[in-house]
């Protein structure tokens, strides 16, 4: 493997590396800068929840989009950015623009990551495959707003790849080291700190509280015209009764009808 230099191994040197990364991205990848309402939505949620986490845990930090780096066994320097991430140190870890891991004393924890299917600025495979194969994250988790679909990722040292961790009994994937678990809650991903369910900055509260009045108003329409339905069913059955009643009363009158002829004969 080619030496690396003294400078390359300083946070000056993946300062640099960082804003030649961020002109690149914006001459480039212009999609970058973009995110969708969700994925934003999603972030925040996670951000407000784990710093109720950061007051009882001094040890856990918590990031938002940092840029992580590091080299690869060829010395090229290896980049990903995920929506958020926790790093478990005693220490506060000292980062700026990016975490670089060669001069890092902790390594990432869990990372989170936020798909839309009306925005793919990441290529989240790819990311995926640089959590496992190369950072080799303990957790990872996935959430996807559009489809519902929540995954946690456990890395397996023995196979040396991820996999997905079962729901507990109360449907909610866990954490241990961190006493957290997390499970899709009113649409979102949210999060339990001991068993405890953590809340969310007021905004998102009044949001969550206007969904469940839209849904509470669109169940009483669906009662009322359920109702209305059944006043038209029971309208139709009457008719279809008078109808009855109309043909076996013309039947018998066909059949008295019938009957005097016969006898007239």
């Amino acid at each position: 493997m080619k030496k690396q230099s003294t400078y390359q191994m300083t946070q000056m040197y993946f300062n640099d590396a960082a804003q030649e990364y961020l002109e690149f991205l914006k001459e480039a990848h212009p999609e970058h800068f973009m995110e969708s309402v969700a994925q934003a939505t999603q972030r925040k949620i996670t951000v407000a929840s784990l710093d109720f986490v950061v007051v009882e845990r001094p040890d856990v930090h918590v990031y938002n989009e940092l840029l992580i780096q590091w080299r690869d066994e060829k010395n090229k320097l290896r980049r990903v950015v995920p929506d958020n991430m926790v790093v478990v140190a005693e220490k506060k870890p000292k980062v700026s623009t990016n975490f670089a891991i060669p001069i890092q004393a902790a390594r990432p924890f869990v990372v989170f990551e936020y798909q839309s299917k009306s925005n793919s600025r990441k290529d989240y495979q790819q990311s995926y495959d640089k959590y496992e194969i190369e950072l080799k994250v303990p957790y990872y988790l996935m959430f996807h707003p559009d489809e519902q679909e929540l995954t946690l990722f456990r890395f397996n040292k023995r196979t040396g790849k991820y996999a997905s961790v079962l729901p507990d009994d109360e449907g909610r994937y866990a954490i241990r080291e961190l006493d957290l678990t997390i499970a899709l809650l009113e649409g979102w991903a949210r999060y339990w700190w001991k068993g405890k369910l953590l809340p969310i900055p007021m905004e998102f509260q009044v949001m969550l509280k206007q969904k469940d009045k839209e849904l509470d108003r669109k169940d009483k329409e669906n009662v009322v015209l359920r109702q209305e339905l059944g006043d038209k069913d029971r309208v139709i059955g009457d008719k279809d009764r008078l109808l009855g009643d109309q043909a076996r009363q013309l039947a018998d009158m066909q059949a008295e009808l019938e009957r005097l002829r016969k006898s007239a004969g």
